[in-house]
């Protein structure tokens, strides 16, 4: 029987409730909510070095580290690319070009280079803050520059808040590739998303990847890249909403959809909280044991053998 993932298991154990969702303890979702936000507030109490610590101890995956990349950003890709084979597919005479946005410092880009750097064409396309807080400007090496077009936009601060900025951007693209890229990747976010209680690409998110097939120049979607250029247009930074979605009738009506997405997220803050509990008790506790019994260890080499990345270089 074909291995199960864990989330498609846990949505069929969810109540079918489709007017509140219940989940461990009777507990509804919004108060599922509130102990999530209680257990992130936590960290705030933790100095960076028990932070880290914590996490690495009671997070077994952390072992895999970040491979022969820039980070672990890099690594993400590398799950994506072997469960969609992206590139892996890819016969080595066939070109390939994507843009990345919001991409800074590059793991991604780094690892899609790295994995097509002998196909006969390959070029990519990114932008990212310049000069952005936490060394999240580009930082890739450079023998894979001549493969990597860096763009900031019309104003030069490549801040994507900007509609000329991304217009600009896209004018890049399409000037050596009119009809598109193979491959979007998008991986940003606020500097603020990088705290402690805001933390990312761990158990103890809510971080998910959606994946889009056949999105070119004149599809349908164009007109909602329209709606939401013409809102942050009209907005400033801080004050970026879509309140057009606030009046969705049809999602609004669509029962199954909503069921679906209380369901998803009661089962995602579960497992956040968990960890969240995990990070915390091993932090204060003074004896230093993991507190999430059943945790077993991985064997990182399996992995890499698995993804076809080959040993790790000499640092």
């Amino acid at each position: 029987m074909e291995e199960r993932h864990l989330l498609d298991v846990a949505l069929e154990n969810a109540t079918d409730d489709s007017e509140q969702l219940k989940v461990e303890n009777s507990m509804s979702y919004s108060a599922l909510l509130e102990e999530l936000e209680l257990e992130k507030h936590k960290f705030e109490q933790l100095n960076n070095s028990q932070f880290l610590s914590a996490r690495t101890e009671t997070n077994v995956f952390e072992t895999l580290g970040r491979h022969r990349f820039l980070n672990r950003s890099a690594m993400k890709l590398v799950t994506l690319d072997h469960i969609f084979q992206w590139t892996q597919g890819l016969d080595r005479r066939q070109s390939f070009s994507f843009a990345d946005i919001c991409g800074g410092p590059g793991g991604f880009s780094e690892y899609l280079l790295w994995r097509t750097q002998e196909h006969d064409q390959v070029h990519g396309f990114g932008i990212t803050l310049k000069e952005a807080a936490n060394n999240c400007d580009w930082r890739l090496p450079s023998k894979l520059s001549d493969l990597f077009e860096i763009c900031y936009g019309e104003d030069g601060t490549g801040n994507l808040y900007s509609v000329a900025n991304i217009h600009h951007f896209r004018d890049v693209v399409r000037k050596r590739y009119p009809n598109g890229v193979d491959l979007v990747v998008a991986d940003g976010g606020l500097l603020d998303a990088r705290s402690q209680s805001n933390q990312t690409s761990r158990p103890a998110s809510s971080e998910r990847y959606i994946i889009a097939r056949g999105l070119r120049v004149g599809h349908p979607t164009s007109k909602l890249v329209d709606i939401l250029e013409n809102t942050l247009d009209q907005s400033t930074n801080d004050a970026f909403q879509l309140t057009f979605l606030k009046n969705c009738s049809p999602m609004h009506e669509d029962g199954d959809f909503l069921q679906y997405m209380a369901k998803v997220n009661g089962v995602i803050a579960t497992s956040q909280i968990q960890a969240c509990q995990r990070i915390n008790q091993y932090a204060t506790n003074k004896n230093k044991r993991k507190t999430c019994e059943g945790d077993t260890d991985i064997d990182p080499e399996q992995y890499f053998q698995c993804w076809k990345l080959g040993r790790i270089p000499h640092q």
